[in-house]
Parts: structure tokens; sequence; C-alpha cells
């Protein structure tokens, strides 16, 4: 029950694979010079019925969705017309000479699992070792777990869905981002998959990290305030920048 719609910046094109629920009235609009927003309506099968939107490009072969977008776009999303997508640009793909194509599927929400306790924009930190539990919402054998870097995948592991919860220990491979999510997928059918919300990572600071931070900052005061024994002064400009009235 997928429906794909390509689009090339603007040029249309479309692959039904089912007729249960449709994208149609699909447009691209570049927004700045870091943005585009993806128009589209989506015609459901039954009222009420929830859909999972994700957009793909091909500049990975559309082998998985975009994750710094926002909008209609993931879980839960109703039926209805003049939906939108907003993606952010990476570099990767600002920095492409190819032609970028795009899909919008759509297929039935019908998750696997609920996640607990993961929230967008929520923070994780290199060198400590976290819970990540769930409810099952279909009989499993095993749940495979895969950590995304926007489209690059980071650690993978699968465990047995009785478990219910992992203890996940943030490889040292792993590097601070802002775009990070995970897959949770069906270890015998690829398709059946739920991606949490986007998370970010940052770097543990160390005790010694700390220290240096304080002395720094005394450091800064301490010249601050005896600056002021000379006499008042202006502020001088950043380099490069003019001084203000």
């Amino acid at each position: 029950m997928l429906y794909r719609l390509i689009l090339v910046f603007g040029l249309l094109t479309i692959n039904v694979e089912s007729f249960s629920q449709r994208i149609v009235n699909v447009y691209v609009l570049p927004v700045f010079k870091s943005d585009l927003v993806v128009y589209y309506s989506l015609e459901g099968e039954k009222p009420g019925d929830r859909y999972q939107v994700d957009l793909y490009c091909s500049i990975d072969g559309f082998t998985e969705p975009l994750t710094n977008v926002t909008g209609e776009v993931g879980d839960n999303v109703l039926a209805g017309n003049d939906k939108k997508i907003l993606w952010v640009i990476d570099n990767e793909a600002r920095l492409s000479k190819t032609e970028l194509k795009f899909e919008v599927r759509a297929k039935l929400f019908n998750p696997l699992i609920k996640i607990n306790d993961l929230t967008a924009g929520k923070v994780f930190k290199i060198g400590k070792t976290y819970s990540l539990s769930w409810q099952s919402l279909k009989k499993l054998d095993k749940l495979k777990i895969t950590l995304y870097n926007g489209r690059k995948r980071m650690w993978t592991e699968a465990v047995t869905e009785t478990r219910k919860e992992y203890n996940w220990a943030i490889p040292k491979t792993v590097k601070p981002g802002d775009y990070y999510r995970f897959k949770f997928s069906n270890n015998n059918d690829s398709t059946d998959v739920l991606y949490s919300p986007i998370f970010r990572i940052k770097q543990r600071m160390s005790p010694i990290s700390k220290i240096a931070c304080g002395a720094t900052i005394g450091i800064v005061t301490y010249f601050i305030l005896n600056s002021k024994k000379q006499g008042p002064t202006e502020l001088p400009s950043p380099p490069g920048y003019p001084n203000h009235p």
C-alpha cells in the first residue's frame, strides 16, 4: 500500500503501486538559498486513517528518508490538501553536481513498536549509556536498531524483541551532530520500519575540560575588571567589522 511520486524540480512523473491512497498536486518551490518546500495533497482510503509520509532524494538512491525535514511529514499524518514539507538542504546535496530527484512516499501508519521517552531534540552525550525501551505492537522475533546521522548509517544491532529494552552505550566512532535518529525494523521484513524523532549527540565534557573552562572564564573576568581601573574606554569592534555609532 505504497504510493510514490517522483519530482525533478517541478517536472512531475508518477509511479503508482497501489490506489488505496494517492499523493497528488505535488510541486517544489525554493525558499531562500538553503531550503526547499515540497507541497502535496494526500487522498486517503478511509476517513480518519493516518499515514507515514517520508521524503526521499536521489542523492543516495532513495535509500533512506531525508532527516532535516519539518512540516506534514513522518508519522500520524492525516489525509488532506495543501500539505507541505520543508527540507533544509544539507552540504552533500548542495555540493552535488547531478540533477536531484525526490520521492514523496505515503503508507498506512501501522507501527511495529511504540518508543518510550524519546522526544524530538533530546540530547545524548558521548561516553554515557542510555536505556532505549519500547512497547511491542506486533509479534516480532528480533528487532533491528540502526543509528543514522542524516542518511549515513553509524551503528546497528539486532536484539530479541522480548527484551523491550536495550542499554545503548554510544560508540566512540560516533561524532557530535544534530540530525541523529534510530531506525527500528523488523529483522524479518526490511520494509516494516519505524523511525524515532530526531535527536542530538554532544561531546561529554571531561572534568579536566571543566577546569580549563573555569580557568579561561577567570582570566577573562580578571582582564575586564582590571581594564576598568584605567578609565572608561570604548569596546573595540570585532576584526573585520566597522565601528558602530
